[in-house]
Parts: C-alpha cells; structure tokens; sequence
C-alpha cells in the first residue's frame, strides 16, 4: 500500500477566508466608465445615428450663438418652445398667487388646437412656468381645490376659467372628458 500525502495549499498569514479583489471599487467604476463612454462614441458612429445626431441635435451648436446674438432669451424661448412655452406664460399672467390651475387632460388639448404641444402635460408645465400652482386633472383628490381652468373657445381662442363652486367645476370636468 502506497501512502498518500495530504497537499493542502498554505495560506498567507492575515488573509482569512475573505477573497481577495482584483481591482478596487473606484478603479473598476472608472473602468466601466470609460467602456461606457467608448460604447456611446461608437454608437454616434453608425450612420443612423450619425443622421440622428446632424439633424436633431448638433443644429442647436449652430443656432444658439446666432440666436443668443440677435435675440432676448424670452424671443429664444418662444422660439424654441412654441405654444409649450407661450400658453403656460400666458396662464400665470393671469393667475393670482393663491390660485390652484387644474390641467386639461392632454386629450382635450389635442381635440382643440390645430398644432397640440405638450403643455398640458404636467411635467411639461412645470418646467415652462414652475411659479404656477397646478393639479393635474387625474389627481382626483386635489381636483376640488382647483381654482382656475381652461377652455378653449369657438373661435380657437383660450379662456381662464374661474372655478367658483362645485357646479361650474363638475361643467369643467364634464367637457374635459367628452370625447
């Protein structure tokens, strides 16, 4: 019979059973920064993207220093944003500190207007005019403390609405889900 030895692997002293890294924790977010980064570029490379990136973006390099030279920032903002910006601006003219917009639902919004925007959208109107207090119109337990909607009239105009009690705003809902 032939003995048998036992070879077991020594360990270092002070190492324990804890695995030991490779790389530390910061070094290997750089590392997947950098292949991230590498990922984009070669992404904006590939001919849609490149379409993509010349007809959307890279024409605001282009347009924002000759517009910064010939225009205010409140022209660049209509400019820019059309009736996203315009129809939010128009409404906090009109509003009291204290009053509550309750939003259109974005559907009512685009039944009425010729060219429908996004404004209606709550996000959207927040970021336009952020002084404004607003409800959007889904929240149905702050719909009641609104005080000021829109409607829209015959002649595609808007009005402001003053929500005074619980009838004209039970109106105001009705022909806001009308479809």
């Amino acid at each position: 019979m032939s003995k048998q030895r036992n070879l077991n692997p020594q360990k270092p002293k002070g190492s324990g059973d804890s695995q030991t890294t490779l790389i530390s924790p910061i070094a290997g977010q750089v590392i997947l920064t950098l292949i991230s980064a590498f990922a984009i570029l070669i992404l904006l490379k590939l001919p849609r993207h490149q379409e993509n990136w010349w007809s959307r973006v890279s024409k605001y390099y282009e347009e924002i220093p000759q517009q910064k030279k010939n225009m205010g920032e409140e022209q660049r903002m209509q400019s820019r944003h059309g009736g996203n910006y315009m129809i939010p601006k128009i409404i906090a003219q009109n509003l009291k500190p204290d009053d509550i917009f309750l939003l259109p639902p974005k559907e009512y919004v685009q039944k009425n207007e010729q060219n429908p925007n996004n404004w209606s959208n709550p996000y959207v109107f927040y970021y336009m005019n952020s002084e404004v207090k607003t409800c959007a119109f889904t929240n149905e337990t702050l719909r009641p403390q609104a005080t000021k909607a829109l409607i829209y009239d015959k002649k595609g105009g808007i009005q402001l609405v003053e929500l005074k009690n619980d009838s004209i705003r039970n109106q105001i809902i009705t022909l806001y889900q009308a479809k």
